[in-house]
């Protein structure tokens, strides 16, 4: 994984020279991260950021020639150790890459919960759309679902709640709406008048007789 670190990081900085950046490599290393945490704190690492972290560049002393000493196939060229990065710095980076971690994982969730509401909010309009599909009262399932988009429910069972009493609504709302139809269609049924100076059972026998087609006949004495 140090390899790929370093890589990643020489690719991403090209202007540093990859011995300096090997402390930070290994540094990430030691956390064990998996490909995907490598590749999201890579891309975001600044310059800025870098800089303190990176292995100071050894900085070569020039000794006068007359006090130089001279070579032989003996000698050993004298060479300079890098300076490892401190543990105030690896420290710094562990920090570094935990926030990286937890700033990924922090927005994944939040989408991720933005996209369950919504489809948990698309489900049930189309529960509700299904119950007010048999009411016949239009005025009623338009204002149902307008009612509906500012309504927030803090659990499931507070919508099974709500989905069951707008179905009684649907069932009220038909009844209304029926009761109010044969009330415009049938008007009231009156009995007749009697006709002026003519008792009720006057008249009932004159339409009797009339029916029967026979001459009127009065009592006989």
């Amino acid at each position: 994984m140090k390899d790929t670190i370093l890589t990643l990081l020489s690719e991403k900085f090209p202007s540093i020279a990859p011995e300096r950046l090997e402390g930070v490599a290994q540094s990430l290393s030691d956390q064990h991260p998996d490909m995907h945490q490598v590749q999201a704190l890579v891309s975001k690492l600044t310059l800025e950021q870098l800089s303190s972290f990176l292995t100071p560049t050894p900085v070569a002393t020039e000794i006068p020639s007359k006090e130089q000493p001279s070579l032989t196939e003996n000698s050993e060229v004298p060479t300079v150790a890098p300076i490892p990065v401190s543990s105030q710095n690896t420290a710094s980076l562990t920090r570094l890459v935990e926030q990286s971690v937890l700033k990924a994982i922090t927005a994944f969730e939040q989408r991720l919960s933005h996209f369950e509401r919504q489809q948990s909010e698309q489900q049930r309009l189309q529960q509700l759309q299904q119950v007010l599909s048999s009411c016949q009262d239009d005025t009623f399932r338009q204002q149902s679902l307008k009612d509906f988009s500012r309504m927030h429910f803090a659990s499931p069972e507070d919508f099974s709640q709500y989905l069951s009493g707008k179905q009684s609504d649907v069932l009220s709302a038909n009844q209304a709406l029926s009761n109010r139809s044969l009330a415009q269609n049938h008007a009231p049924l009156f009995a007749r008048e009697p006709k002026s100076g003519i008792s009720p059972s006057v008249t009932l026998f004159i339409e009797q007789q009339q029916a029967e087609n026979l001459p009127l006949r009065g009592k006989k004495l």
